[in-house]
């Protein structure tokens, strides 16, 4: 055990993830002070005529490929808001995770994809500040080409809190229109659900997870993808991530929160790894024992998940680099291996599946984090560590 204990060591691989809460600063909390009713798609312009201009100039910059796609959310637009007043004030972004519950609490049922935040001098002129808009659309355009689907955007240009001028563009995935779905719910009540799938589709499953069970609706697509259906919702309190997603390809479409019987939070959910990595360990057991497994005990591999993941968030590794894992899991005597990672918005709860097939005899390790350096900043890790007992 020494000796294997010292290689991890060399590999500088164990430790404990530990994020920082990231407050909003107080102009983005105040953008933010009064939640949206519900998700809708289809929110009314406010008939600006500054505002209609500005998206005009940004429009006309993106090439007509990506313009076709593009549809203006006014939501998206006190998105944006949010973005400037946290970097003018804190000289920080908010982060992806935390920019997506922004998204929901303003009633944008859309995944976020791109954002862009800059702080202007205020002497400049209405026409420089249009130059960075067309700067922004061009520099945008290799993201968001490789993008499938409509896609939603909001600018914000103004005054901030703090006396200076911002701006910043907001996009996020159309790929489910929603019209009027309520964020607030009594438990075991109806939710109505309507809306249209904007991408090919023949069904719509919709599911969420709660008490130790995964719950899901699979609802047949019109003609234009469009669905209408009563959603019974949980009878327990609480907030929970409804999961659009197509079941033949099990691809999430989009995810939105619901509460129910419960007050939302004026600041987003505050990560912790620990709590996340255990939530995922119970329902992880849970899916074994339906599979009639045994529980993981084994606790070096579950320190080695821990440690990559903690390297990954907050040190910058490369979550793809998975060599490093490799000679750890051989050196703790495991024979064939899985290693499976993935970084997201939220973890899949409702749909985490056992990696490990139907052997009885395999254990699997899960660890997640928020990463807090590198391309990833904001989003989540989450590592699968799959092993047979022995060489």
């Amino acid at each position: 055990m020494r000796v294997i204990l010292i290689g991890l060591f060399a590999l500088g691989l164990f430790g404990c993830a530990s994020t920082p809460k990231r407050q909003l600063a107080a102009g983005a909390r105040a953008a933010l002070e009064a939640p949206a009713a519900d998700y809708d798609s289809h929110a009314p312009e406010s008939g600006d005529a500054d505002a209609a201009a500005m998206r005009a100039t940004y429009e006309a910059a993106l090439i007509p490929a990506l313009r076709e796609r593009l549809t203006h959310d006014p939501r998206l637009d006190r998105a944006a808001q949010v973005q400037v007043e946290q970097y003018t004030a804190k000289r920080e972004v908010v982060p992806a995770n935390r920019m997506q519950w922004v998204l929901w609490r303003v009633g944008v049922p859309g995944r976020l994809e791109h954002a862009r935040v800059w702080e202007q001098t205020a002497h400049r002129n209405a026409k420089e500040l249009d130059n960075d808009l067309t700067l922004e659309a061009k520099a945008a355009e290799l993201t968001l080409q490789k993008l499938t689907g409509p896609l939603s955007y909001g600018i914000f240009r103004g005054d901030t809190s703090v006396g200076s001028l911002g701006q910043a563009v907001v996009i996020a995935s159309r790929r489910v229109e929603l019209t009027a779905m309520p964020r607030r719910v009594a438990a075991g009540s109806m939710v109505p659900i309507n809306g249209r799938v904007t991408v090919p589709a023949k069904t719509l499953r919709l599911a969420y997870f709660a008490a130790g069970a995964d719950h899901h609706v699979d609802v047949p697509l019109g003609p234009d993808g469009g669905f209408s259906f009563e959603l019974t919702a949980p009878t327990e309190p609480g907030r929970y991530h409804l999961d659009f997603s197509e079941p033949s390809t099990k691809k999430t479409l989009t995810t939105v929160n619901l509460f129910v019987d419960t007050t939302e939070g004026a600041e987003p959910e505050g990560f912790s790894s620990e709590v996340q990595t255990a939530k995922l360990k119970a329902r992880l057991a849970e899916v074994r024992a339906e599979q009639g497994k045994q529980p993981n005990a084994d606790f070096e591999l579950e320190a080695l998940a821990r440690a990559k993941a903690t390297r990954v968030c907050t040190m910058g590794d490369d979550p793809d680099d998975r060599a490093d894992l490799v000679v750890a899991m051989t050196g703790l005597g495991h024979g064939n291996s899985v290693i499976s990672s993935t970084l997201a918005i939220g973890a899949p709860f409702a749909l985490l599946r056992d990696p490990t097939g139907d052997d009885p005899t395999w254990v699997t390790a899960v660890a997640t984090c928020e990463i807090e350096k590198g391309p990833g900043d904001g989003k989540q890790y989450v590592l699968f560590l799959s092993a047979s007992p022995g060489l």
